[in-house]
Order: structure tokens, then sequence, then C-alpha cells
């Protein structure tokens, strides 16, 4: 199995501890047969947050299933925001009155 995570920084960078040190592994990818599996770190921090949108991490088994859930948990998780946005700064409002979502 391939570990999936953000490689912006290089691997063990300032030790294990740095500022720079290789990020938490999500998720697991069989290159096989394309199932998804997602580590104890994964489930921690991602799985309250796709809870939040009614997505079960244990429903996902492939790659593109996760990619949709991602999509669908950053969509709510902007609507949300904007609508805690909404009506504090008249700069904000008027820039983003074009948008449909704006005006819920």
């Amino acid at each position: 199995m391939r570990e999936h995570d953000d490689d912006s920084a290089p691997a063990g960078a300032n030790g294990p501890d740095g500022p720079f040190c290789r990020p938490a592994t999500y998720f697991l990818l069989d290159p096989a047969s394309g199932r998804l599996r997602f580590t104890a770190a994964g489930r921690r921090v991602l799985g309250p947050r796709f809870a939040r949108a009614g997505i079960d991490l244990r429903a996902l088994k492939t790659l593109a299933q996760a990619r949709a859930a991602a999509a669908e948990v950053a969509h709510r998780e902007l609507r949300a925001l904007a609508s805690e946005l909404k009506g504090r700064d008249p700069a904000l409002d008027a820039a983003m009155a074009e948008l449909p979502e704006w005006g819920d």
C-alpha cells in the first residue's frame, strides 16, 4: 500500500518534531485493488469533519469516493463560513453579492 499525505515538507527535516517534519498520513491506497483505508490519524482528524456533513469514513472505499466526499465537506464548510461572515463587512458583502450562495 502507498501512503498519501501532504509532501510539502521534506521527511524528517529538523528531526521528527521539527517545524518541517512530515505531516501525518491520513489514508493508505492499495495500488493493485484501488482500495482506500483511512489510518488512525485520518480517522481522528477527518472523521469529525466528514461526520458533520453526514459522511461516514468507513463507507469510502475508493480514492474517487473520498475525493467526492471531501468536495462535499469543503462545500458545506465554505457555506457555513459564508453564513457566519455575511453582514460583518460591507466590502466583503459587496464583493460576494454576485454569488448565489451569498444571497441565501
